[in-house]
């Protein structure tokens, strides 16, 4: 798992594992305390809450969702926030196409 502060986010609420990284796919399992904020999206990411509950937060309509739920967020969306709501941290399941 890697600290927060290898990824460059501020102040530390999240961790991120691994599973599969490499030129053409990426997947990750978050880890939210509190919350991480995607700044600079400028690619598809699709998501899958694993554990708990989080709120996808934008500039448009917050949207709650629960575990067993998933969720995209389209490239076009260039800031968004995953917050977590539960009273335990949330596990979600990030995947990606890298940039190449």
């Amino acid at each position: 798992m890697l600290p927060c502060r290898l990824l460059q986010e501020l102040p530390c609420r999240f961790a991120k594992s691994a599973f599969v990284s490499n030129d053409y796919f990426a997947l990750e399992e978050v880890t939210l305390q509190d919350a991480m904020t995607i700044p600079d999206n400028d690619r598809l990411k699709l998501y899958f809450v694993l554990e708990g509950q989080v709120i996808v937060e934008s500039d448009h309509v917050p949207v709650e969702l629960r575990m067993g739920d998933s969720f995209v967020i389209p490239g076009s969306l260039n800031r968004y926030t995953l917050r977590n709501t539960s009273v335990s941290p949330a596990k979600v399941l990030q995947m990606y196409v890298p940039k190449g």
